[in-house]
């Protein structure tokens, strides 16, 4: 049985992304695309990422909750790129997200907000991966939890589709739509993070594409 913690404690949660291997990444280097054309200059990108997430334990139970994000970048040559800006649609950096599942870490209606931007990527041609190369952070409060840290694997699959580039979490010929991470100290032990975004060059009828 779930025991629930006291309105007003607050969940500050630093979600650490490990940084993945630049050598390893430019060995297998893939390219950006605009409109067929290999991207020969830094350009803006920008996209709406509608992310599920869940915080569990063995010992405390669950939480779900999901959020709407704004997020704009750059890519360029050599597959390289940037996060640039992740914001709520107001433009704000703290983005209110839906409670879906309460438990006992987490009582109301979840805040994230992104640190320690921007983050570089790397996009992979082999496996069809992008990479972030730096430690990209997220801080969550929520009312009813306590202070942990969770890193994560940095790595999203990318596909082509008609609008843009597909960024999907997880392996999707797996079907495993999702990313796992460990929480090192503090609340729950694990963070879930699945969804799927589509990146669109900004201000732009042309196709952003991948090889």
């Amino acid at each position: 049985m779930k025991k629930m913690t006291t309105l007003g404690a607050v969940l500050v949660m630093l979600l650490s992304v490990g940084a993945f291997t630049a050598s390893a990444a430019l060995a297998n280097e893939g390219i950006w695309m605009e409109s067929g054309a290999q991207i020969a200059s830094p350009t803006h990108v920008s996209w709406k990422s509608s992310l599920s997430l869940e915080n569990w334990s063995e010992a405390k139970g669950s939480f779900k909750y999901g959020c709407t994000l704004t997020v704009k970048g750059i890519v360029t040559t050599k597959g390289q790129g940037e996060i640039t800006s992740i914001t709520n649609a107001s433009g704000g950096s703290a983005i209110t997200c839906s409670l879906v599942e309460p438990g006992m870490e987490c009582l109301g209606s979840p805040t994230i907000e992104a640190l320690n931007l921007p983050w570089k990527t790397q996009l992979n041609k082999e496996d069809r991966l992008l990479y972030t190369q730096v430690s990209p952070a997220w801080k969550i409060t929520c009312e009813g939890g306590s202070v942990q840290k969770c890193e994560q694997a940095p790595s999203t699959e990318v596909k082509n589709n008609s609008g843009g580039v597909g960024v999907y979490y997880g392996n999707v010929a797996k079907k495993e739509y999702k990313e796992t991470s460990g929480c090192a100290s503090g609340g729950t032990t694990h963070l879930e993070t699945s969804g799927e975004e589509e990146m669109k060059i900004e201000s732009s009828t042309r196709i952003l594409s991948v090889k």
